[in-house]
This record gives C-alpha cells, structure tokens and sequence, in this order.
C-alpha cells in the first residue's frame, strides 16, 4: 500500500496584505509549496460564512462560501477594483486575523466590486443564480437582512421572513434593492475563485467535516 501524507491548514491562515488569507496567488504559492515537500493531501477547514465567534465549524449556510476569502487582488485585476480602494484595507500585521476589521470593511469592497461590473457581468451572475437556485436566493435574502438589522437575524426560523410565502418573499427582495445581488455576487466569485483552484502538482485539497 502506497503511503501519503499531508497538511492541515485553513485558508484563513495563508500570508496575505489584506488581513486573512484568500484563494489567490498565494494558496497556488502554497499548493507549490506543498508538491517540493513531499506532501499530498490539504486538509482544509470548512469554508463557508462564518457565524458568531467566527468559528468555521459554526456557519451560517452549508452550501455558501465565505466572502472573506474572495482574492481583492484578482478584483483589481479584472478591474472591479482599484489600488487606491484597497489600500485602506491593507493589513501587514500577520498575526490573528481581525474579524471585527473585516466586518466592518470588507462588504463595503465586496459591494463597490458588484457595483462596477453589474452590466459587464450580468449573464454570468444570472446563469450562477440559475444553476443554484435551490439555496442561493434564500441565502442572498438572509444576508441582505441580516445587514439591515444590524446582525440580529440569526436564521433560527423565529421571524417571519424565515417562514414566507411567496408573495412576502418577492416583498422582502424588492426592499432589499441591490443587497441581495450583492450577496449573489459575493457567492459566485467565491465559486469562481474556487473552481480555479483545482487539484493539481499532486495534491488533493479536501475540508474536513
């Protein structure tokens, strides 16, 4: 039986100037990394939205991705952001990650990127909403909610938005406007960003459970 080994690490925990780890150039660099080591496996955590306590066993969707891990560089690239919009998020300290500075910053990015390639992108996000249907509008809906009432909606089906019918569906996203294209954005370039950071030199990236 061929032996292997690995590493478990989150992608949190990668070196990055924006304060937290993303799937860009450097998890490539790490995955590089990796293959001159000898090693065949990346464990990573779970990747999704994280809720209070910023715990990535403690998420607010099972199917969602964590925003916070969409490569600001590669939006720059695309042009979806400039470098004088980012720099105030730069972050050179490469301790523990501030999750009440990206909290408070992040989304704001996140949406100013929407914003820019709304039109240049449109069938792209309307084919993502499509194939994902079944999840993505509800997510899109809580997140554009929770925003609104400063973070007090936990998803714990106590509302009454969390037991709608359709009619107050459609009411709800209407009073949202952008927001929850936004959150739709948000997801599909995390999946994006994924989906281009295949298995490859070898090494078999999985999340634990």
């Amino acid at each position: 039986m061929e032996r292997s080994c690995g590493i478990l690490m989150h992608i949190s925990s990668l070196p990055n100037r924006f304060g937290i780890g993303s799937l860009g150039k450097e998890a490539f660099a790490y995955v590089d990394f990796l293959a001159l080591a000898g090693q065949r496996y990346w464990q990573l955590l779970p990747m999704g939205p994280t809720g209070y306590g910023d715990s990535p066993y403690q998420l607010f969707s099972s199917w969602a991705g964590n925003p916070y891990f969409i490569d600001l560089d590669l939006l720059m690239e695309e042009g979806l952001l400039s470098e004088e919009e980012v720099e105030p998020h730069l972050c050179m300290e490469q301790g523990a990650v501030d999750y009440g500075r990206l909290h408070a910053q992040r989304f704001a990015l996140l949406r100013q990127a929407f914003l820019r390639g709304k039109e240049r992108d449109k069938a792209e996000q309307a084919s993502f909403a499509q194939i994902n249907g079944d999840w993505l509008e509800d997510y899109a809906l809580f997140v554009a909610l929770r925003q609104q009432h400063a973070d007090r909606i936990q998803g714990d089906g106590k509302t009454g938005s969390d037991r709608r019918p359709g009619h107050a569906q459609q009411t709800i996203r209407h009073s949202q406007g952008d927001e929850g294209d936004v959150g739709h954005n948000d997801q599909a370039n995390f999946w994006v960003m994924l989906n281009l950071f295949p298995d490859f030199q070898g090494i078999f990236s999985c999340q634990s459970a």
